[in-house]
Parts: C-alpha cells; structure tokens; sequence
C-alpha cells in the first residue's frame, strides 16, 4: 500500500522588496519549522484584477510551470479543477493578509486538498509573491522557486501528476500559489477516430483509445465499448474491443441510417466521453 505523504514543514524566502516565496516539500515535526517571512503590508490595495485578466495569468503560470518540468524530462502537470480552486483561495487570502506565509494562506495544505475528496496520497504547495506586474512576476516567482531546492522539489515533483495554480493581485503585488497533489489516476482515456464509412456492403468504424500518460500511477486502457443506432433510435452494443480496433456493422439495412460512438474506460475505472461518428444514410 502507498504511503500518504504529508508536508507540512514551511519555508520562506525573500529577495528585497521583489519577490518573497514560500513552500511545503518535506515532512518535519512542528518544533522544526522555521521562521514565517512577513513583508510588510502594504500601504494601499489596489482593485483586483478582472477575472479575464487573472484567468490569463493562471494559465501562464501553469504553462510556466509545466515548461520547467519539461527542460527535466518530466511529465507535465495535469491541470485539476479541485486542485485550481484550492490555489485561487489561497493566493485570495495572501493578497489581504498582512503577513505572508503558509499559515495565512488557510487551512493546513493537506486538510485543504483532502477536504476536495480527491483522495490524495501526498500533496505539496509552493507560494510566492512579486511587486513585479503582470507575467513579469510570474517570471520572477518561478525563477526564484528555480533557486530553492525546496521549491524546486514541489516544481519538479516526480511523484505527482496533478496541480493547480492560483493568481491574485492587490497593492501592487502579485500573489500566486501552486498546489500539487499526488493521486491514482483521476484522468479519463482519450479516444480518436476518423469516423464510419461504408465499406462495401458494410459500416466499418476504426478508433485508437489511449490512457494519458501521468507522472505516476497511470492505469492504462481496460477496453473500449461501440454502440450503434439506427435511425435516431436508443443506442445498441457493437462490441467491447481493445485501444486500437475495427468494428463493423456487417448487413446495415437500406433506407436507414447509422450512427456510432465509442467509449473508453482505464483500469482505474475512469471513462472517456462518448465520441460519435456522423450519420451514414444506406442507399
């Protein structure tokens, strides 16, 4: 069985009024922590920023993010919605906090991503801020995670496949965090085809099915399941097949018409949406 890691040790890093970073990558006892940073608050808020504007900036950071775990050789990050959601709290509650920490971000990091029901067996949180604008704060975070061998651990996990990040601006400051989590297989399989054609007297459909690859725990494909219908009417099992495979109607019946959609599932249990071909009319 897997053990659940828990971080919970709270690192902070400063450089002059820039940027300041906070992360969570290993396990100590709670008479182990160091010290919280605590810049000062600022004097003004500023308003925030449209939800356009932040949308933007969450998706270069996670691109960033990604990109760094490229240049590694890493699989990229799987964005999740959970995970998302607890990121944009806590970067909220850093940008009218007036002190800078894990403590002032919410609830303990593992307590907020369980709280999701994601089920994680280990998470991690890396958090930062710049007086930088805009993605040129980004940069400036993401450089400053690079030189810290904590921050980098959670950048470069090479045991979670999930994560989210979160952006908020106020008082001339950019707050971001970035919460990762590993999990079993959350990630439905994907599925292609080139849709259905008739061949000769029969409707032949070829797909390929595959299983996203993750960082760990991937699943694999289990099968793939191909329904048909004629004339509109309730959808009708073809046959269960492999990732890659051909299914055919063999006798259509004229004057009606054909639909077929297929259907993915991986041995974790997760299922792909349905993915329908384009009606064929039989003369």
């Amino acid at each position: 069985m897997l053990e659940r890691t828990t971080f919970r040790a709270l690192v902070a890093l400063g450089l002059a009024v820039v940027a300041c970073v906070a992360g969570t990558p290993a396990v100590l006892a709670a008479s182990d922590r160091p010290a919280i940073s605590a810049p000062q608050q600022a004097t003004a808020r500023g308003a925030a920023l449209p939800e356009d504007t932040t949308r933007e900036l969450r998706d270069a950071l996670f691109a960033g993010v990604n990109a760094d775990r490229a240049t590694q050789g890493l699989v990229a990050y799987v964005r999740d919605p959970a995970l998302e959601r607890v990121a944009e709290s806590r970067a909220e509650r850093l940008s009218v906090s007036p002190a800078f920490g894990h403590p002032f971000a919410g609830a303990p990091i593992l307590d907020a991503v369980e709280a999701t029901g994601i089920g994680p067996l280990g998470v991690g949180e890396a958090l930062g801020w710049s007086s930088q604008p805009g993605s040129v704060a980004l940069a400036s975070v993401r450089a400053m995670w690079g030189r810290s061998a904590s921050h980098a651990a959670i950048v470069l996990s090479d045991t979670s496949s999930y994560a989210g990040v979160g952006v908020a601006v106020a008082g001339g400051r950019t707050f971001v965090a970035l919460v990762t989590a590993e999990t079993l297989d959350r990630t439905p399989p994907v599925v292609e085809t080139a849709g259905a054609e008739r061949q000769g007297a029969a409707v032949v459909v070829r797909w390929t099915a595959l299983d996203p690859l993750l960082q760990t725990h991937t699943a694999g494909l289990r099968d793939a399941a191909v329904e048909y219908r004629l004339d509109g009417g309730p959808w009708l099992m073809l046959q269960r097949a492999n990732a890659r495979g051909i299914a055919a109607i063999a006798r259509p019946r004229p004057g009606h018409m054909y639909e077929v959609r297929i259907r993915a599932r991986d041995r974790a249990g997760n299922v792909s949406p349905w993915v329908e071909t384009s009606p064929i009319r039989i003369p």
